[in-house]
């Protein structure tokens, strides 16, 4: 079997707050731990956080232990570490010309918007307004999308709204393109005869249209495979 589950923790906040990371609870790396160590089953953690906070969810020792069932992304994709000690990029070529364009206006909203702030990423630039008055925050966010997909639009970006946050990346970075190399790769190691793809999040709808598609060509070509995806939380989606 194969099992992906996408993991957000909270972005490293930079100004006078501090940086405030969060990590995953104990309960969910022992059960990780527990799928990964039997030898039938592939765990892929997918996440949007950076690499270097998601090495931080697991220590060498767990590494060295359960690396050869285990893999984590990192930045939806953009980074991925499977039975290696270095990370390795999905894309290698990556256009980022349009960052700093879009870094301009992120900061005319963050100046506009008490309580928002900028992640920045390898290949990504996020607006959080978590900490604003949700209603005034949401529709900010919403004048936001519309005016970096008008200056943006000679690039090939995506902009895309999610919980409290505003999120451009590159077109070729995304999860469902990360799920599609990642089962691929595994298909080339051992037979895939289950499928479970789980996640809580719009970052995630890409990944659940690729497992859709999966479903389907199962059904036509009559291959052995099951293949479910599942959402958390009541809203539309792919799943």
């Amino acid at each position: 079997p194969c099992w992906a589950k996408t993991l957000g923790a909270a972005p490293r906040r930079y100004g006078a707050r501090g940086a405030t990371p969060s990590r995953p609870d104990q309960d969910f790396i022992e059960s990780i731990k527990a799928l990964a160590k039997d030898e039938r089953n592939t765990v892929f953690l997918l996440s949007s956080q950076e690499k270097g906070l998601v090495q931080e969810w697991f220590p060498k020792e767990v590494w060295e232990q359960y690396w050869a069932n285990l893999g984590v992304t990192a930045e939806n994709g953009c980074f991925y570490r499977w039975g290696k000690a270095q990370w390795e990029k999905l894309v290698q070529e990556l256009d980022l010309s349009w960052m700093s364009k879009a870094h301009k206006l992120l900061r005319m909203y963050t100046d506009r918007v008490h309580g928002t702030y900028i992640q920045e990423k390898s290949c990504s630039l996020v607006w959080h307004y978590a900490d604003c008055d949700q209603d005034w925050g949401a529709m900010q966010a919403r004048e936001l999308t519309d005016h970096l997909e008008d200056i943006l639009e000679d690039h090939e970006v995506d902009v895309i709204p999610g919980q409290c946050r505003v999120e451009i990346r590159p077109r070729s970075i995304n999860k469902g393109v990360a799920v599609e190399l990642l089962l691929r790769a595994i298909e080339q190691k051992k037979p895939v005869d289950f499928v479970l793809c789980v996640g809580d999040d719009r970052s995630d709808e890409d990944m659940f249209a690729l497992i859709r598609d999966r479903q389907r060509f199962n059904e036509r070509s009559h291959r052995n495979c099951s293949v479910y995806a599942c959402t958390v939380g009541l809203r539309p989606s792919h799943a």
